[in-house]
C-alpha cells in the first residue's frame, strides 16, 4: 500500500463513521460498516466486515478503479472521496468536464494528462462545487445534506502529507 492511499482511506473511513454498523431506513445504502454498504456490495457480509476487508474493497473498487494513484494531489483524495460517496463513474465524469476531455466516466490516460496540465486551486474549487451541486440534487439531501456539506468542507480543508513525488 502507498502512504497516499493509506492516508486517503483513513480519512474516508473516518468520515464514513468508522466501524459503526448502521442501518438507516432513509439511507439508500442501508446496512453499512466502514462506509461499505450492502447496496453497493451485496456479496459482502457487512455485519462481519473487518477493517482489512473494507480497506481492500476501497482499494479495488474506488482507488484503483478511479486510478487515484496517478492523479496529482489533492485530486487523488478528492476523486476518491467523491467516488466512494457517488460512484466512480460520476466522480470521473465531473472531473472530465473540468478537464475539457470527452466525458465517458472512466479515468484514462487522456483525463490524467489533462488534469496534470490543468490542476490548481481554481479547478479544486470547481470540482468541489460541482460535487455539492450534485448532492443538492438528490432526494435525500434534505435529510443528509448537512452532513454531506460538512464532509465537503473537511475534504476541502484536508492537507495530505507529501513526499511520494506527486506534489
Amino acid at each position: 500500500m502507498s502512504a497516499r492511499f493509506d492516508w486517503c482511506v483513513a480519512k474516508v473511513i473516518e468520515d464514513e463513521g468508522g466501524s459503526a454498523l448502521t442501518d438507516n431506513p432513509n439511507d439508500p445504502g442501508r446496512l453499512t460498516r466502514y462506509g461499505i454498504s450492502a447496496r453497493a456490495h451485496p456479496d459482502v457480509d457487512i455485519r462481519n466486515l473487518t477493517l482489512e476487508q473494507a480497506v481492500a474493497i476501497y482499494r479495488r473498487d474506488y482507488w484503483d478503479a478511479a486510478r487515484c494513484d496517478q492523479l496529482p494531489q489533492p485530486f487523488d483524495y478528492l476523486v476518491f472521496d467523491f467516488a466512494v460517496n457517488s460512484g466512480v463513474r460520476r466522480a470521473a465524469a465531473v472531473l472530465q468536464r473540468f478537464c475539457d476531455v470527452r466525458i465517458d466516466g472512466e479515468i484514462g490516460t487522456i483525463t490524467i494528462n489533462a488534469l496534470w496540465n490543468r490542476h490548481g486551486p481554481n479547478l479544486v474549487s470547481k470540482y468541489l462545487l460541482a460535487r455539492l451541486r450534485y448532492l443538492e440534487s438528490l432526494p435525500t439531501y434534505e435529510q443528509f445534506g448537512d452532513g454531506w456539506t460538512m464532509r465537503l468542507f473537511r475534504v476541502a480543508a484536508a492537507r495530505q502529507p507529501t513526499g511520494e513525488g506527486n506534489e
